[in-house]
Order: C-alpha cells, then structure tokens, then sequence
C-alpha cells in the first residue's frame, strides 16, 4: 500500500503550527494544522482528547477503535524526561497518530 503524502509546503506549515501549538498552546494552531491534514485526506476533522499521561507516562498518543486521537498534553510531555521527550518527538508522535487515524478512517 502507497500513502499520498501532502505536498512539502503544506508539510511545513502543519509541523510549524504544531510547533507553535507546542510552546504557546493556541488551540487554533493545533486545530488548524489537523484540519489542514484532514482537508488534504478528504476526512473529516478527528475528535481530540487530551490527557496528562497515557500508558502510565510511557505512551505519547493512542487512537481508539472509534477513531478519536489521544494525545498526551505538551506541558505533560515536557514533564516526562524531557532530554529525550523534546518539541520534534511530540510533533512526530502526533502526526503518527494522525497516521493511525487515516489508516482507520479508510478501512
């Protein structure tokens, strides 16, 4: 199976929006850079929940057999050994998961 991958510049403005969601914690910047994804993939925008650790503080996100993304909240994650847990690994860890929720929506 080959996954469609947006184009570079979309790329970048939802890794700096989720970067910007990171350190500030503007909810539009999280919710646009997930709508911008979700627009590309043609789904509908995922439900959000948010927690303060997931898996005992070992999980970063987790997506439900309903599909709603769980992700860990930043100032949680900075928290959490925090040399190896920096802003790149939570963005990743959310696109990941937003991976996961592509994958569930379209089978």
């Amino acid at each position: 199976m080959r996954l469609a991958i947006p184009p570079l510049l979309l790329r970048k403005q939802v890794v700096a929006l989720l970067d910007s969601y990171y350190d500030q914690y503007q909810d539009e910047d999280f919710s646009k850079a997930i709508a911008l994804l979700s627009e590309w993939y043609h789904l509908d925008i995922p439900k959000v929940s948010w927690y303060e650790y997931l898996g005992g503080g070992t999980l970063g996100g987790q997506v439900t057999e309903d599909g709603i993304i769980m992700l860990q909240q930043p100032e949680n994650w900075k928290k959490c050994r925090s040399s190896i847990r920096g802003k790149t690994k939570w963005v990743r860890t959310v696109l990941h998961e937003f991976a996961h929720y592509f994958l569930w929506a379209n089978s």
